[in-house]
C-alpha cells in the first residue's frame, strides 16, 4: 500500500492536531506521517454462501513545533525572549470485519460453483453482497514539550463494534483477467463511530495456477468522536496483493 494522501486531525481532550499529507511530499509522508500498515483477508466459500475475515493496521505520527513570545513581564522575571512549543500527534487504529456472503451471477452460475476452480470460471459477471460487523479499535495520543522542560501526554483508547454492509462487482474479462469494484459502509450514527466508508477498483490478473495478482486503487475514511477525542481521516492510495486460493 502506497498513500497517495493522508488527510484529516486527531483530537484528544479537545485538543486537535491536524495530519496532512499529499502526493507532492509522498516520500516525507511515509517517513513522517505513515509509521506502519497492514492489509490481510480471507474467504471462505461454500456454493453461493461465503464468510470473511479481513484485518488492517494502520499507524500515523505527525509532529510540528512553533516559537512563543515571552511578555516583557515575565522575561524580567527570567524567562527568556521566546519559548518553543513542540507537539507530536499520533494515531493507530486496527479494523476488523467478520461477516457473511452471499454470490448472485447468471442463469449457470449454480452449475459453475459446482465445477469452477477459480472465480473465473464463473461466468461474465459477479456480485457479491456482504454484510457483518466491524471493529474499530482507535488509540490517539498527543505530546506537548517545551524547551524550559515542561511535558504533557494526552492519550485516549477505544474499541467500537459496528454493523457492516456492503458489495463486491467482478467483471471477467478472459480466463485470467478480471477487473474489480468494492465498497463498504459502517457505523451509520450508530454509537460513537458516526460513519466510515472504504472502496477500491482495480484488476485481478491470474498468471500461475490458482495463484493471482490483486493491483488496485482504494480509499478508507472514518470519522470516530467519542467525548472529547476523536479521529476524522481521509487516505487513499493504490495496493498490490496476491491472492492465493486452495
Amino acid at each position: 500500500y502506497l498513500p497517495f494522501g493522508v488527510n484529516g486531525d486527531v483530537t484528544v481532550r479537545g485538543i486537535t492536531a491536524p495530519i496532512n499529507a499529499g502526493i507532492g511530499d509522498i516520500f516525507s509522508s511515509i517517513v513522517n506521517d505513515l509509521n506502519f500498515a497492514a492489509f490481510g483477508r480471507v474467504e471462505a466459500w461454500k456454493g453461493p454462501w461465503g464468510i470473511f475475515f479481513n484485518g488492517a493496521y494502520v499507524n500515523l505520527g505527525t509532529g510540528r513545533s512553533a516559537n512563543i513570545p515571552v511578555p516583557q513581564a515575565l522575561q524580567q522575571a527570567g524567562l527568556p525572549p521566546q519559548v518553543s512549543i513542540a507537539a507530536a500527534a499520533g494515531a493507530s487504529f486496527v479494523q476488523l470485519d467478520l461477516g457473511g456472503a452471499y454470490r448472485f451471477g447468471d442463469g449457470n452460475l449454480p452449475v459453475a460453483l459446482r465445477t469452477a476452480d477459480t472465480e473465473f470460471d464463473l461466468g461474465p459477471f459477479i456480485f457479491d453482497a456482504l454484510a457483518g460487523v466491524r471493529l474499530y479499535s482507535f488509540n490517539n495520543k498527543l505530546v506537548l514539550t517545551s524547551d524550559l522542560g515542561n511535558r504533557f501526554e494526552f492519550g485516549q483508547s477505544q474499541t467500537v463494534l459496528e454493523p457492516m454492509i456492503g458489495g463486491r462487482a467482478r467483471w471477467n474479462l478472459s480466463d485470467n483477467l478480471a477487473v474489480l469494484v468494492g465498497t463498504s459502509l459502517s457505523g451509520f450514527s450508530l454509537g460513537d463511530l458516526t460513519f466510515s466508508a472504504a472502496g477500491y477498483a482495480g484488476v485481478d490478473w491470474l498468471f500461475s495456477g490458482n495463484t493471482s495478482l490483486l493491483a488496485s486503487y482504494g480509499f478508507t475514511y472514518l470519522d470516530y468522536s467519542s467525548g472529547n477525542s476523536g479521529l476524522d481521516l481521509f487516505t487513499h492510495g493504490p495496493n498490490i496483493g496476491v491472492k492465493f486460493r486452495f
